[in-house]
């Protein structure tokens, strides 16, 4: 008797759609089902409810995320530079300054 594969979520494609795609769909819908921090009470709480649309369950908020994350995987990449060039520009204008 041979091992049994564990396929994960995308084992309802079959041989379907190819091995990067079915492994593509199994790893967002991983992320997505997972309990995620809340931005009000930090619990681990937060469910998706629809496209985009996020709820606590201990609190009960209600909020606008990324489709398969609360936080949008580019928004992060996005508050990072946003940071990280508005150390530089300091530094820049105290440099200037002195």
């Amino acid at each position: 008797m041979a091992n049994k594969k564990k396929v994960g979520s995308a084992g309802r494609y079959g041989s379907r759609y190819g091995r990067n795609i079915r492994k593509a769909v199994t790893d967002i819908e991983v992320v997505q089902r997972a309990s995620h921090e809340c931005p009000s009470c930090r619990k681990v709480s937060v469910r998706r409810v629809a496209f985009g649309i996020w709820q606590c369950r201990s609190c009960g908020r209600k909020f606008a995320g990324g489709a398969f994350r609360p936080v949008a995987h580019v928004f992060e990449q996005s508050i990072v530079r946003n940071t990280s060039n508005a150390a530089h520009s300091k530094t820049i204008e105290i440099k200037a300054e002195a």
